[in-house]
């Protein structure tokens, strides 16, 4: 028998075409095998029929196929099936052990040449079907573009022309694909098996308006990371995460990101790989703003983005602790470098196009903060004060929740003393990058968790109560400082605090929106649809009064904003003091009625105060709450008309300014809704 070898040999055009045929041959037997067994019923499963659909069938073949075939008619068709897809990989093997220099791949050096990439790449242009009848001798392009390659390179060039004639002439299969790529990862041919494990890629994420793809079966949670495992012993993993990547963004439907095999494969790029996790992350966020551009629904996808969020953040937080270099480890600085230039050249990208209201800035405004702000705690890092990003989280107001991840890490992992340590680390990174409302969110994040009762009980267990009180206690404190901070420090479109506090009647004012009270001492935001300048001298009211009940409810009290003010409505109450004033209520209450027993008043004032504060909602509710205690309106000494009994005409209900309305008398022993001097309602 004589053994080719590829140093010795000279390789033709016409010898290659020989070693070919018996390749293209098994192929058509493959494909005419498929085609007859694909139009009867498949049965797997303990003899359930399952009516023909292949998504089902298992992507490997089992090694002991041949003990349980059993009386089953699709073992049956199973083993013929490995027996073709055993041929065409024997038939492949054999044209690779042609070419020495592939056998010995394992003991050279894992660069290729310049003259072997120009191989791979004609052998994947040459064409793979014969484009001369059999009875021509003249030859065709095939043996054209051979006869033009070098000699010693013709084999390189052949192997790769062989995958392609396999991949064109056999139907897709997940079994022939695999078998093949264990060969080329065994030889370490990089651009074949590149080539297989896309098109293996691409047959587990196909899909159809009747079908979901077959790697979105349960049964097929370990596949990728199988893949990703057998990848990684031969080439780097930054190239099949890249390639998984580009296969799920090729797919059309969201089921291939919100499997089990793909969020498993996450979970083990975070555990072994962490530098390649930011490609998963930004395929899946362009994915996300592509379906946005063709209004198609992203829910899950973006429930799965905001899971992979606060999965980096989980990463960066286990190995956290205070040192000086920083509170994190370099290897996830990187991951978070990676991360967040994505989202910094994707912001400003959507500036430059005139999209500002990207879904980046308003979905996962908390997530990338959080991510930021871990991302700050470098003690070399520079910021620059043009950051895109930093500046969009200057702007950004954060809910409470948005470290979340990182204070129920810190709360179920670490002890009092060690969050107290880390948190005032990170508020003071916080701070002096100018980023107070997050600082603000961080302790009232922190605040919340140690009230959790299961995270409470936990720390009580370990360090007793009194350890917990005080903890909380400091807590509050905190909380209150950053709210401090986060009102009194200078910056663009908020004013300093003014110099001396000025007197307790003194409202400091100014043309950015905010107002100082001096009676509290703090910033409080003004109505923005309130007027500038206030009248010294108020308009006539006028007063309307039902004789007949009516049967009102009243509404749940507006809800204070800890973060800032949002513009919400506005609902009138009758002033008690003399002042028509307007309180806020939420927005997503409405306006609220104050029932009466006899009478309901409704005063329309033209020009409300220019401030909408704790006290004025207080004085809201005070006045509204204690409605059966509210005396008549009192008339001019001239006036004889009895207004209380009802019997006056519309022409009575006009009264003067001066008069004023007075309330019930206080069970308190201070109150301030009389006094004039601490009051920021003034009596006139």
């Amino acid at each position: 028998m004589t053994v080719f070898d590829g140093a010795h040999v000279e390789w033709t055009a016409s010898r290659i075409t020989r070693l070919l045929r018996p390749l293209k041959s098994k192929c058509i037997a493959f494909s005419s095998y498929v085609k007859e067994s694909s139009t009867g019923s498949v049965t797997t499963y303990g003899g359930r029929r399952l009516g023909g659909d292949q998504e089902l069938l298992p992507l490997e073949i089992p090694s002991n196929i041949g003990l349980r075939i059993h009386f089953s008619q699709d073992m049956v068709q199973t083993f013929e099936l490995s027996k073709r897809i055993g041929a065409i990989r024997d038939c492949y093997h054999d044209l690779l052990s042609k070419d020495k220099s592939i056998a010995d791949k394992s003991t050279s050096s894992s660069v290729s040449s310049l003259t072997s990439i120009c191989s791979v790449i004609l052998g994947a242009q040459i064409p793979c079907e014969d484009e001369t009848p059999e009875n021509d001798v003249t030859p065709d392009s095939a043996e054209i573009l051979y006869q033009a390659i070098p000699p010693t390179y013709r084999l390189r060039t052949l192997t790769m022309h062989a995958l392609h004639i396999i991949l064109e002439s056999c139907p897709p299969n997940a079994n022939l694909y695999l078998s093949l790529l264990n060969i080329t990862l065994e030889r370490q041919l990089y651009h074949e098996s590149e080539v297989l494990l896309d098109a293996t890629l691409d047959y587990a994420f196909e899909s159809s308006p009747s079908r979901l793809p077959r790697v979105s079966n349960s049964a097929y949670r370990g596949f990728l990371a199988d893949l990703y495992s057998n990848w990684n012993m031969r080439f780097s993993s930054s190239t099949f995460v890249r390639l998984v990547t580009g296969a799920l963004q090729r797919s059309s439907s969201d089921s291939v990101w919100t499997s089990k095999a793909t969020r498993r494969f996450a979970r083990k790029l975070g555990r072994y790989d962490t530098n390649t996790l930011p490609t998963l992350l930004a395929g899946l966020s362009d994915t996300i703003s592509a379906r946005k551009k063709v209004l198609k629904p992203t829910c899950d996808l973006e429930r799965q983005l905001r899971e992979w969020f606060h999965f980096c953040a989980e990463i960066c937080m286990s190995p956290i602790q205070v040192v000086s270099e920083g509170l994190i480890s370099l290897q996830n600085l990187e991951m978070l470098d990676h991360i967040l230039e994505h989202y910094r050249s994707y912001s400003l990208q959507m500036e430059v196009i005139g999209h500002k209201d990207d879904f980046l800035t308003y979905t996962f405004s908390d997530a990338i903060a959080c991510l930021y702000s871990l991302w700050l705690t470098d003690a070399s890092r520079q910021i620059n004060q043009d950051d895109a990003l930093h500046i969009q989280l200057q702007r950004y107001l954060p809910p409470s929740l948005t470290f979340a991840p990182l204070c129920s890490h810190l709360f179920h992992t670490k002890s009092l003393g060690e969050c107290e340590e880390i948190l005032v680390a990170l508020s003071s990174i916080l701070m002096n990058n100018s980023l107070p409302r997050l600082n603000a969110s961080l302790w009232a994040c922190a605040l919340s968790h140690i009230e959790d009762l299961e995270i409470e009980q936990k720390h009580v267990d370990k360090q007793g109560r009194e350890s917990v009180r005080d903890f909380r206690l400091w807590l509050v404190d905190c909380v209150d400082e950053a709210e401090k901070d986060w009102f009194v420090t200078p910056r663009r479109g908020i004013p300093s605090l003014p110099e001396g506090g000025g007197d307790s009647d003194q409202h400091f004012c100014s043309t950015s929106g905010w107002n100082w009270e001096a009676s509290v001492g703090c910033w409080f935001r003004r109505d923005p649809r309130s007027q500038d300048n206030v009248p010294a001298t108020p308009k006539r009211r006028r007063v309307s009064r039902h004789s007949h009940p009516s049967p009102l409810t009243r509404k749940p009290l507006p809800s204070a904003d800890f973060f800032g003010y949002s513009p919400t409505n506005t609902t009138r109450y009758h002033s008690t003091i003399g002042n028509d004033d307007s309180c806020t209520s939420n927005r997503n209450h409405g306006d609220f009625d104050a029932p009466s027993r006899n009478t309901v008043d409704t005063i329309a004032c033209k020009t409300p105060v220019p401030f909408s504060s704790l006290l004025s909602n207080a004085l809201s509710s005070r006045a509204n709450l204690r409605f059966e205690h509210q005396e008549p309106i009192r008339n001019s000494p001239g006036d004889s008309t009895n207004t209380a009994s009802g019997e006056s005409g519309e022409s009575d209900l006009e009264i003067d300014s001066d008069v004023v309305t007075s309330h019930a008398p206080s069970e308190d022993h201070l109150d301030l809704f009389r006094i004039a001097g601490t009051s920021p309602v003034q009596v006139h």
